[in-house]
């Protein structure tokens, strides 16, 4: 029986707050199903786990790949994906480990994932992503959900012209 070599990359889009996550860390579940399945239903959780660390500023995209059963008891060939299962802050890493934090709530929202870490003293809301990547790997993306809302007043240089008027502007 052969294995397959699944590979994950996890990233983070949040350049405002690259210098925040070096206390973060990411529990990842590895998922299968019968290969060819088009049904989400029939992903299943695996033992398989991966907790990924360390990203600091100038690296916010880590990938780990290990290798997996091909097929199932039943001789069924498997496909596999990882799924973000929970996140931690404000933990340490030791001995190449990553020791102590807090769990952080995580809720789903239209097939991804939202939590709140606190950086930089401000409470930021990230959305979590997964896609195929071409190898048949999983990237998955975290980016800040949070938006902000200004009121802008418009004023216009020697006066309104109302033929080049608009209602509302893209900032």
């Amino acid at each position: 029986r052969g294995t397959v070599t699944v590979p994950v990359t996890k990233e983070w889009q949040a350049a405002s707050f690259q210098s925040f996550f070096e206390n973060v860390m990411v529990e990842l579940r590895l998922q299968s199903r019968p290969a060819g399945s088009d049904s989400d239903d029939e992903w299943q959780n695996t033992k398989y786990t991966d907790r990924i660390f360390g990203f600091f500023a100038e690296n916010l995209a880590i990938t780990h790949a290990n290798s997996y059963p091909q097929y199932d008891g039943q001789g069924r060939e498997l496909e596999y994906r990882w799924v973000e299962e929970a996140v931690w802050q404000e933990g340490s890493v030791q001995d190449g480990q990553y020791v102590g934090g807090d769990k952080v709530p995580v809720t789903e929202e239209n097939g991804s994932k939202l939590f709140t870490l606190t950086q930089n003293g401000r409470k930021i809301q990230y959305r979590s992503v997964s896609r195929e990547a071409e190898d048949g790997g999983t990237v998955i993306t975290n980016s800040i959900a949070n938006t902000i809302d200004y009121a802008v007043e418009k004023k216009f240089e020697g006066g309104w012209d109302a033929d080049n008027y608009k209602d509302s502007y893209t900032f």
